[in-house]
């Protein structure tokens, strides 16, 4: 006769066995799914396998670069979040401080808003063209313009702008001055930018332009004079002086707005307007130093007559 005791024992050792046959076979049919090709349980991602640019480790079907391995669990599960998979193998793409980066990627989508993950029809793993995935989010309507930025007009985002993200304003590819320089070489050579009108100390031709449309012409974000006294408030006395130059309010008369001040204060600028060889002229300015109009004429406007700094007679 078997003692209750005896029984215990020989039921604990059944259930001993039963959960190590459990183990042994959960082991084996996960090594065993662990073994197998993705496709062979995710038949659906053969498709994608033929698209026109597919995604290297898809091809190579080293799904576990991205994916963890999930047994009997049937879920996509990553290896981590979007972007950390994605900057796993693509570092060099952001290697940038995360305020850099384009304001896509800091969201739960990152990468995916768009790049397909295993592949698409476009370079890149694009989801859309390039043009269409800007626009999905940065779409304006420009008719109303007068002048529209022919590279936005023509949807060249790439031309100025990096989609990842720079640590220059905008996510601009270079600072604003030199992606503008590249095109408008006609203004000045990029290797002389020191010497571009500073435009309250900071060189940059957003000071005075906007990079996609303005209701002004050239892109102008306000037409002088009213631009030019948004820096240069010190004028705002002379033009509205007793005697204002007649040109005052038309500052690109005598001003490059690209360049700093050089040669203002020469007779040949002056000369442009002013006869200087004019017999009244020549009698009225005797003994005076006529390369040097400044000396005595105030080019802006002034409270005496014909420009003075001071007037004439006691």
């Amino acid at each position: 006769m078997v003692s209750p005791r005896t029984k215990k024992i020989a039921s604990n050792f059944v259930v001993a066995g039963l959960v190590l046959l459990w183990c042994a076979f959960v082991g084996a049919a996960e090594t065993a799914d662990a073994d197998k090709n993705c496709l062979e349980c995710h038949p659906e991602m053969f498709e994608e396998l033929s698209l026109a640019v597919p995604h290297e480790p898809f091809v190579q079907q080293e799904c576990e670069l991205c994916h963890v391995f999930h047994g009997f669990e049937q879920r996509m599960e990553l290896a981590g979040t979007v972007f950390d998979v994605c900057v796993a193998c693509h570092f060099d793409v952001v290697d940038m401080a995360l305020e850099d980066l384009h304001d896509p990627l800091s969201e739960d989508e990152s990468c995916l808003a768009c790049h397909g993950p295993h592949g698409s029809e476009l370079p890149g793993n694009m989801i859309e063209s390039a043009v269409d995935l800007c626009l999905g989010c940065h779409e304006e309507d420009v008719s109303e313009y007068e002048s529209v930025h022919p590279p936005y007009e023509e949807n060249e985002c790439m031309e100025c702008h990096d989609p990842h993200g720079t640590t220059f304003t905008a996510n601009l590819v270079l600072p604003t001055a030199y992606v503008c320089l590249a095109c408008h070489d006609d203004i000045v050579e990029a290797d002389e930018v020191e010497y571009f009108h500073t435009a309250d100390g900071d060189r940059s031709c957003e000071n005075c332009h906007a990079g996609h449309y303005s209701a002004q012409p050239s892109l102008l974000s306000a037409v002088p004079p009213a631009l030019c006294l948004e820096c240069h408030d010190d004028q705002a006395e002379a033009i509205a002086a007793e005697y204002p130059h007649e040109p005052v309010e038309e500052c690109l008369e005598c001003h490059n707005p690209h360049r700093p001040a050089e040669g203002l204060d020469t007779a040949e600028l002056c000369a442009g307007c002013h006869d200087l060889e004019d017999e009244d002229f020549l009698s009225g300015h005797e003994g005076y130093d006529l390369d040097d109009c400044v000396n005595c004429h105030d080019p802006h406007g002034g409270d005496f007559e014909y420009l003075l700094f001071e007037p004439i007679g006691p």
